[in-house]
């Protein structure tokens, strides 16, 4: 292993130089196996907000909750943030899971768009069946990048915290969640009103006229929605990089868990099916499924893999040595010794340096100075 770039660099040149010394340095520390499988993670990329057209309950994001022992199923539209809580008694199968989501979508009609994380149930055959059934198209996130359906993630914490405290209080849960329904947000447009157009009847006293139905500005709100995801960016973009785009058959490291310490080698097998998604093949022949944050390029080294084997690992700085810059065996720099060049002359009786035939990178011959034995 080595230290950082620079640190090497700056550790070769406290002694040594050579031509070139800059590039062949960050040559062999991006190519280290050791130092690749063991490096830092990546840094956060831009951010990608999802694409929401201005019809309510058109991409809905799904996923599970689970509370005091209890498992749920929540469902949020992604228009008008309106989440849908199903209690979960009888197991998360995909038959259940399956009864749960007709009877929210009987209710509020069928989505374009289901996003949902790609674990059972949502992963089996069955389920994939009634999407086709039902005309959805379903979108999958990378396993461990829940940011990929983050509407649903924001909307398990809002609601965990909320139910939390009605438990607590000895409240009850219905009644909190059409307090949530019914609360307006920075738009002044409450979940209820942005599906419904209209406000629901709570426990606080209304007048009548306040719960007939009343469209809302959509322009407006569009304007609101576009504003604030620009402001979420600006934020979120503060020492965020981009990182390049990799194809089928790269070379690549990845992590099966992000917290793990060691990168493993695979090889990409599949662009997508979603942006910022790769299928990988490990060297044990297994597939996995990780977005492009947990993912590196492998830079394999070009040199002769049996350089630098032999048991002289260290260069005679007695000895001239010669750069040949156009070596077949490696991209960098071969060097060997200009000892096959020097005419076989002894030396003169004055004891001055014999002629030697040695030339420039370009090709001009060098003349050695005479100097005198003093």
């Amino acid at each position: 292993g080595h230290f950082g770039l620079r640190k090497c660099l700056d550790y070769a040149k406290n002694a040594l130089f050579w031509p070139n010394m800059s590039n062949d340095v960050r040559n062999i520390v991006t190519t280290c196996v050791a130092c690749q499988e063991y490096s830092n993670n990546n840094s956060k990329e831009p951010l990608l907000p999802h694409e929401i057209k201005a019809i309510p309950w058109n991409k809905v994001g799904v996923d599970f909750m689970e509370l005091k022992g209890n498992k749920y199923l929540i469902c949020i539209d992604y228009f008008s943030k309106f989440i849908e809580l199903s209690v979960l008694r009888n197991g998360t199968n995909a038959k259940i899971v399956i009864n749960e989501l007709k009877s929210i979508f009987s209710r509020q009609g069928i989505p374009v768009t289901l996003i949902s994380d790609n674990g059972p149930p949502f992963n089996a055959v069955e389920f994939a069946n009634f999407i086709k059934e039902w005309d959805i198209q379903h979108i999958t996130t990378s396993p461990y990048h829940s940011q990929s359906n983050g509407q649903v993630e924001r909307a398990i914490g809002t609601i965990k915290r909320m139910l939390m405290k009605t438990i607590e209080s000895n409240g009850d849960p219905y009644l909190t969640l059409l307090q949530y329904r019914n609360t307006p947000n920075d738009s002044k447009n409450s979940p209820a009103q942005l599906l419904m157009s209209r406000r629901l009847r709570c426990s606080l006293p209304v007048h009548a006229d306040l719960l007939l139905p009343k469209p809302i500005d959509v322009n407006r709100y569009e304007n609101w929605v576009e504003d604030r995801n620009k402001r979420m960016k600006d934020v979120y973009n503060r020492g965020a990089t981009k990182l390049p785009e990799l194809m089928t058959e790269d070379d690549v490291l990845f992590k099966k868990i992000p917290s793990d310490k060691k990168w493993i080698q695979g090889k990409i097998t599949q662009v997508g099916p979603e942006p910022k998604s790769y299928i990988i093949q490990s060297r044990d022949g297994m597939h996995y499924r990780r977005n492009r944050v947990h993912i590196k390029k492998f830079y394999k080294s070009n040199c002769n893999p049996e350089y630098g084997k032999s048991n002289n690992t260290h260069l005679d700085l007695n000895t001239d040595y010669n750069i040949d810059n156009n070596c077949n065996d490696c991209n960098n720099y071969c060097i060997y010794s200009n000892f096959d060049n020097v005419n076989n002359e002894p030396a003169n009786d004055n004891g001055s340096t014999p002629n030697l035939n040695v030339t420039t990178r370009s090709g001009r011959q060098i003349k050695v100075p005479n100097k005198l034995d003093l």
